[in-house]
C-alpha cells in the first residue's frame, strides 16, 4: 500500500497471491524493492517500478533466502540471509557476488550516517546481543562492538549525529558511542500515553521523524 501521510489516504500498489515485505525506495528513485515470498517458498528480492507500468523482476536470480535488506548504494545491498546461522552479507547487483560479513545476526542493520560503516545486531548468546559496526567498503575490516542491546530488543535506528535509538515496551532509549559509553542507554521518552505498549520496529526519515510499530499483545484470558 501507498500511504499519503498528509492527505491521510492509502492506495493499493500490488495485488498478488504472494506476500511482499519491507518495501523500500531504491537509490534511483524510479523503483522500489521488496522481499517477495514466492509460491514455491523462495524468498527473493524484487524490484517494482514506482509508476507501476510493469510487474517487476527479481534483483538476484539465485539468492533465494532473503529475509531483510538495506541499500548501501545503487550497486551494493546488505542482505539478511535466512539459514541455520542467519548471515549478514554484502551483495553486488551487477555481478551477483555475495560476501559474508557476519553470522548469528539480528534482522536490523543500518548504515551509519556520514560514514562507511554499517551497524548491525549480533547475537553472541541467546541472552547477550551486541550492536556492532563494520566498514562495508573495506574487504578486510573486522567488526567492532558499539554496545550491548537493550534486553530482548534488536531494532534500532541511527540519527545523523551517530546517536542510536532503541525501544523497549513503551519507552525509547538513546545511546551515543562517544558521550554515553560509560552511562549506557538512557531513557528519553515513555509513549504509553499514546497507547504504545510494545515497540517492535523503528524507522526514521531524513527530516528526523520516527515511525514506530506497536505490536499489541493478544488478550489471553479465557
Amino acid at each position: 500500500y501507498l500511504l499519503d501521510i498528509y492527505g491521510k489516504t492509502k492506495s493499493k500498489v500490488t495485488e498478488t497471491v504472494e506476500a511482499e515485505y519491507s518495501p523500500t525506495i531504491m537509490p534511483d528513485a524510479f523503483n522500489f524493492s521488496a522481499v517477495r515470498v514466492e509460491t514455491d517458498g523462495r524468498q527473493r528480492l524484487w524490484q517494482f517500478p514506482v509508476d507501476r507500468l510493469s510487474n517487476g523482476k527479481p534483483i538476484f536470480k539465485y539468492i533465494e533466502n532473503v529475509g531483510y535488506f538495506e541499500w548501501i548504494n545503487s550497486r551494493n545491498i546488505a542482505l539478511f540471509l535466512v539459514g541455520d546461522q542467519n548471515q549478514l552479507a554484502l551483495a553486488n547487483v551487477n555481478t551477483d557476488e555475495v560476501k559474508e560479513l557476519a553470522r548469528n545476526v539480528g534482522r536490523c542493520f543500518k548504515m551509519i550516517p556520514k560514514s562507511s560503516k554499517m551497524a548491525f545486531v549480533q547475537k553472541a548468546t541467546p541472552r547477550t546481543w551486541y550492536i556492532k559496526s563494520v566498514n562495508v567498503y573495506d574487504p578486510y575490516a573486522q567488526s567492532e562492538i558499539v554496545t550491548t542491546t537493550l534486553p530482548g530488543a534488536e531494532d534500532f535506528v541511527v540519527l545523523e549525529d551517530g546517536t542510536y535509538l532503541m525501544g523497549s515496551k513503551s519507552k525509547l532509549f538513546k545511546f551515543h558511542p562517544t558521550y554515553d559509553n560509560e552511562r549506557g542507554w538512557r531513557e528519553i521518552a515513555d509513549l504509553q500515553y499514546y497507547g504504545i505498549r510494545n515497540i517492535t520496529r523503528l524507522a526514521i526519515s531524513k527530516n528526523g521523524k520516527i515511525a514506530i510499530v506497536n505490536e499489541e499483545q493478544a488478550d489471553r484470558r479465557f
